[in-house]
């Protein structure tokens, strides 16, 4: 059984890794990232890359685009590097560049960004993407290595949506083999060595126009289960929610089975006001499960990513399954303009010295 067409015409949601590359994008406030993540139960350390032709979260992007200046994501780069060991930030980067530091290609280059790039090699059963990471902060902090991310070739999943929608979702790889290691160092000093032997997981989206003119927030997330992958989100359009989850089988990539998810509870509040609902059932494998909170990472005004965990209902660990990544995202709060001091505490020009906080490592671990 193949999932069916059955969401809105606010987002297209496809599997097809040879449309992993650049798209045209002609309205300002558009926006496209290339995201991969992966979280080793074992050696503690979690990662998040993402590469952006057009920086959403960028405050400079978003000034100029309400000024009435036609400014297009391809004058707004940037890239995004978080690496966690435990419940701690060890690295975070969100950062701009100029545009003469950025290429895009085909499918075997997407992107590269600075000296971070993507590279795919595709096999006759197999597909490979080596995430070359080379990124330094204004501490002088900087994170070296290289990932790779390899899965089956494809997931027969079949087309959602409308394809005339203005976001699409391209979800690539809901599971892949994990491996390599990126090395911490402040000027020259080793400070850390991150292992990855796990599983992960890639997509890659891309909005055709602003983001909070589609959705008025929007919650999404991952967990792997076995050998399979739960995937989900939850989005409100007009104070309308819609939730949409699916099952992706490892071992069978011809099965996306769609997986029942109802919010438990009502929502809470964040320090900043962000409202959400922090625990959801889900029915996998005939079993009623939970989706719950396990560990809030970043916590700021207009976003949250937190680890979650997948609960029985007798409130244990379910013993397959390992911890998952979740986000969350009120839009239009990035352009308000008490949240744009707090956004620029953290974002960054490449190349520059930054402001005193980026400059303290121990300070810039500690935002939000």
């Amino acid at each position: 059984e193949v999932v069916k067409c059955t969401d809105s015409n606010r987002m297209y949601l496809y599997s097809d890794p040879s449309d992993d590359i650049q798209h045209p994008k002609n309205k300002a406030g558009a926006y496209e990232w290339w995201y991969f993540d992966a979280l080793d139960p074992k050696s503690g350390y979690g990662i998040v890359i993402i590469l952006y032709d057009g920086l959403l979260f960028s405050p400079d992007y978003h000034e100029a685009v309400r000024s009435g200046k036609l400014d297009t994501a391809d004058l707004h780069p940037g890239f995004s590097l978080s690496i966690y060991n435990g419940t701690e930030t060890v690295f975070y980067s969100l950062a701009s560049y100029d545009q003469n530091q950025v290429a895009f290609g085909e499918s075997k280059e997407p992107v590269r960004i600075g000296n971070n790039r993507v590279v795919l090699h595709t096999l006759s059963d197999r597909i490979v993407y080596e995430i070359h990471i080379d990124e330094t902060l204004p501490s002088g902090l900087r994170a070296n290595g290289l990932l790779r991310f390899e899965s089956a070739r494809a997931v027969s999943l079949s087309k959602i949506g409308n394809p005339q929608s203005n976001h699409l979702w391209n979800l690539v790889q809901p599971s892949a083999h994990v491996t390599g290691h990126i090395v911490l160092t402040h000027h020259g000093r080793n400070i850390d060595r991150c292992t990855f032997d796990t599983t992960g997981y890639h997509d890659h989206n891309i909005g055709l126009r602003s983001l909070e003119d589609d959705f008025d927030d929007w919650y999404w997330g991952r967990i792997h289960i076995g050998n399979d992958t739960l995937v989900w989100y939850n989005m409100s359009v007009s104070s309308k929610a819609q939730t949409s989850c699916w099952l992706f089988k490892k071992d069978d990539v011809d099965f996306a089975q769609q997986i029942l998810m109802e919010p438990v509870g009502k929502a809470s509040s964040s320090l900043f006001g962000l409202k959400r609902v922090r625990s959801w059932s889900v029915c996998v494998y005939g079993q009623k499960l939970f989706i719950v909170d396990d560990h809030v990472w970043d916590n700021g005004p207009f976003y949250q990513r937190y680890k979650v965990k997948l609960i029985d209902v007798d409130n244990r660990v379910v013993e397959s399954a390992s911890p998952g990544i979740a986000e969350y995202i009120k839009p239009n709060r990035i352009s308000a303009n008490w949240v744009k001091p707090m956004i620029r505490i953290r974002h960054h020009q490449a190349g520059t010295k930054g402001n005193c906080i980026q400059r303290s490592v121990f300070l810039s671990r500690r935002t939000w």
